[in-house]
């Protein structure tokens, strides 16, 4: 034999370069996979939480109206909801830090599965509670004498 040869040695490296593309594209597709759960667990936390907190706006501006009657109205309601979603606890609160709105409160609702909070508009005659808050599940919403808050009663 008057020269090497190297065939083996590129079967070596030809095996060894596509185990290693292979298992980089592998771990690719499941970090990619692992971001889109995330996203996806966060829209159903969005979406869950933005029920609680359109349902809970819907009975503050009930009871508004209900104030509006000139009567004295003492009202307290009790709507039940999930103490959890996407196995975060949250809370629910009336704040009078509404930059988003033209209105002097906001409800807002924050869990840890959200990056961000949710806030709607509150536009009421009946006095707001700004400590108001509760903690999910059952959420007290109360009017006392043109009075509203949230998590008493």
């Amino acid at each position: 034999m008057i020269g090497k040869d190297n065939r083996a040695v590129s079967v070596a490296i030809t095996h060894s370069l596509t185990l290693a593309i292979t298992a980089i594209l592998i771990s690719t597709l499941l970090v990619g996979a692992g971001q889109f759960l995330n996203d996806q667990e966060e829209l159903a936390a969005r979406q869950q939480l933005g029920e609680v907190g359109s349902d809970v706006v819907s009975h503050i501006n009930t009871l508004d109206r209900l104030n509006a009657t000139g009567e004295d109205v003492n009202v307290t309601v009790r709507p039940s909801y999930p103490e959890q979603v996407v196995g975060e606890p949250y809370t629910v609160a009336i704040t009078n830090d509404s930059s988003t709105f033209n209105t002097s409160y906001a409800l807002e609702v924050r869990s840890g599965a959200l990056n961000q909070p949710i806030q709607y508009p509150l536009s009421t005659d009946v006095k707001l509670d700004e400590t108001a808050r509760a903690n999910g599940g059952q959420v007290t919403v109360c009017l006392v004498e043109g009075n509203a808050s949230i998590g008493g009663g």
